[in-house]
Parts: C-alpha cells; sequence; structure tokens
C-alpha cells in the first residue's frame, strides 16, 4: 500500500532447491521516483543472489555490495531475508536494519526476531559481515511468521498516536490462535491499521508479509 503512486518497498518469494523458500522484503530510503528506481536495482539483485547463495547473511552482504556502488550518497535500504525450509520447518534469517519479522506460536506466545545487521549501502560488506549474523528458528504446525515495514508501526492516527508493536504483537497473537490463513491475516492487519489511523493520511508506505506453518 504505497502512500505515493510510485512506492520504494519491496518484496519477493524465491523457490529455492529441495523444500526451502527464500521471502524478503526491504524498505528503501526516500519517497518517490528515486526511491521506486532503487526498488528495482534491489529486487533485480536479490533475484541473482538469492538464486546461487543459501546463506541469508551472505546473500544481503553480495547485495550491500551492488548498492554501494550504485546507491547515490545518504541512501540506503533495510531489508530482512529468511530462508522457510518447510520440510525441516525451520527458518533461517538475518536482517539489515528492518523491522524485525515477528514469529508467533498458535498457542500466542512468541515475539520478534532480532538477529543483528546495519542498513545495506551505508557501509562496506567487510564491516556488514562482523556484525551481521544468521539465526535459525524452528517451527511448529500453526505458528505464524509475519515480516512488515515500519509503516504498520508507525502509522499514525489524527491525534499523533502510533500503532506501535504492543497493538501488532496483539493483534497477531490473536489470528495465530485461530485457524486464520495468511492472506486473512495480512487482510485482519491492514484493515486494523486502517482503522486505527481513522482520518489520518497515510504518511508511509505500508508492505505485509505473512507465513502460516500447516
Amino acid at each position: 500500500m504505497p502512500s505515493y503512486i510510485l512506492g520504494g518497498e519491496y518484496f519477493d518469494y524465491f523457490q529455492l532447491e529441495d523444500s526451502r523458500l527464500g521471502i524478503a522484503i526491504g524498505d528503501v530510503s526516500g519517497k518517490g521516483v528515486g526511491a521506486a528506481i532503487y526498488m528495482t536495482l534491489t529486487k533485480s539483485y536479490m533475484v541473482t543472489q538469492a538464486a546461487h547463495t543459501a546463506d541469508p547473511a551472505r546473500v544481503l552482504s553480495r547485495v550491500n555490495d551492488h548498492l554501494r556502488r550504485n546507491l547515490a550518497r545518504g541512501n540506503f535500504v533495510t531489508m530482512a531475508y529468511a530462508i522457510v525450509d518447510v520440510a525441516e520447518r525451520r527458518i533461517d534469517y538475518a536482517r539489515a536494519g528492518h523491522n524485525p519479522p515477528l514469529l508467533i506460536r498458535a498457542d500466542g506466545d512468541g515475539d520478534f526476531l532480532n538477529a543483528p545487521g546495519v542498513t545495506l549501502g551505508a557501509v562496506a560488506s567487510s564491516t556488514l559481515d562482523t556484525i551481521m549474523r544468521v539465526e535459525t528458528v524452528e517451527t511448529r504446525i500453526g505458528d505464524l511468521l509475519l515480516l512488515y515495514t515500519d509503516g504498520v508501526t508507525e502509522a499514525m492516527n489524527v491525534r499523533g498516536d502510533e500503532y506501535g508493536d504492543d497493538r501488532l504483537i496483539a493483534l497477531a497473537r490473536a489470528m495465530a490462535r485461530t485457524p486464520a490463513t495468511a492472506r486473512d491475516v495480512v487482510d485482519a492487519l491492514l484493515k486494523d491499521v486502517r482503522s486505527f489511523a481513522g482520518r489520518a493520511q497515510q504518511h508511509d508506505d505500508i508492505t505485509v508479509v505473512a507465513v502460516r506453518f500447516l
């Protein structure tokens, strides 16, 4: 849901070998045409690197190499990239300054996935590699994985209050306790954000990706 005609947010899926699926979500600094162009570049880099590298942190490091050569000074990209192994029920993920993914169990327990990392394009990959690391999380039937951009948690109402992490967690926990599909979760979250914002103007793009483990 772009706040301008052209948005700078990005998500993608990559069918990998065996039973693995790559899921990426990102946010380019700025808005409008410039952000959309950088988003397109980021997408092309991710497509190439995800096809050849099974390590999420290595994928982001190589994308960082490309962005360092092509982003204008002061621009950057935040991103989270997860590889979901359906057969092994495992998530391997890395995070480059992006909002932490949210993993909620079917019983409502769970929390944010806070692997360390810095934004892409901001530092050399040699520095990035010393900070970023891959974390692994085991999943169970009924678990809910939610990836989103800051347009969700920073959405404001007419009083200037933000939607915030607590409200996001509360909604995710409520949905995880039901048989809701990933599509149901996305629809419910977007509806809740709109309801919270009311008549306030949307000031940032909103992107949401949900995964329900069956």
